[in-house]
């Protein structure tokens, strides 16, 4: 099953540019088998808002119209944030109506709680890389000034935010709910996604981007593992049998109660390790 993630960042004025070129493919040594786009799908991109005027244009023109002086010193700063890109994007095979999912992964951002006001500027759906995915240009126009960072949020915000857009889109087109992976899930999730693509996909580790995909997956195994089919939720980050026993840590009262079942059981390789009160 499919599953849909969201992703932001912010834009500085430094960066506008860049991120306009990627996105109407502008840049050719993005293109062809160098790069990670196939030209001959991107006539199948398309736009659900368009900005005929210019993204760096339509941009400020916008904050200008929303009442800011960008030329007061803390909107001159070269790291301000004058935009966020939202990246949604799919991993694994979804059969649904890409359109109407992204149309709605908009309407999310339209009613969402922190973003409403925040007046969108671009979006554009991309179909000619690995998976389909959106980018969407916002301005973080919150109580009358630019706030990249509060628009993008912070952990709390941001596990409401992923709760939301699972309620009202991801629910309602069928896909699983994307939930990120901390610490030894995150691990275990990661090592899963390597030694599958190892056994078979051999051919991509031989691959001159190797490295850059294996450090991509261990900083966000989520999307890979979708993509394999597997499921987040059940990633156990419980120890095996052997490894309670042969710890050499200070023993939890996990390890006192396994060591004491342990104990109690006549030692028969037939005998099955739940009538000594333990589980596979």
């Amino acid at each position: 099953m499919a599953a849909l993630n969201i992703k932001m960042q912010p834009l500085k004025l430094a960066t506008i540019n860049g991120a306009e070129r990627h996105n109407m493919r502008l840049i050719q040594a993005e293109m062809g088998a160098d790069g990670r786009i196939d030209p001959l799908r991107s006539p199948l991109n398309f736009e659900l808002i368009d900005c005929p005027a210019g993204l760096m244009v339509t941009i400020i023109q916008t904050i200008v119209a929303n009442g800011i002086d960008l030329t007061e010193r803390k909107n001159r700063r070269k790291d301000k944030g004058l935009a966020v890109e939202c990246l949604f994007s799919l991993a694994g095979v979804f059969e649904g109506d890409l359109r109407a999912l992204f149309a709605d992964c908009i309407e999310w951002l339209k009613h969402d709680v922190d973003l409403s006001g925040c007046p969108i500027v671009h979006a554009i759906v991309h179909m000619d890389e690995a998976n389909p995915h959106m980018h969407v240009i916002l301005l973080p126009i919150m109580d009358g000034n630019l706030q990249a960072s509060k628009v993008i949020g912070y952990k709390s915000v941001w596990t409401a935010r992923m709760k939301s857009l699972h309620e009202q889109v991801s629910t309602k087109h069928g896909l699983q709910h994307s939930q990120r992976l901390r610490g030894a899930a995150k691990q275990k999730a990661s090592d899963k996604v390597i030694n599958a693509i190892k056994r078979n996909h051999s051919s991509l580790t031989a691959s001159k981007f190797w490295l850059a995909i294996r450090d991509a997956i261990v900083d966000s195994p989520d999307s890979f593992l979708a993509a394999l089919g597997g499921e987040s939720q059940p990633i156990s980050t419980n120890r095996s049998f052997v490894q309670i026993m042969t710890s050499t840590g200070r023993k939890t009262a996990e390890d006192k109660q396994v060591k004491k079942a342990t104990a109690s059981c006549v030692v028969v390789a037939a005998t099955p390790l739940s009538s000594c009160g333990l589980k596979h």
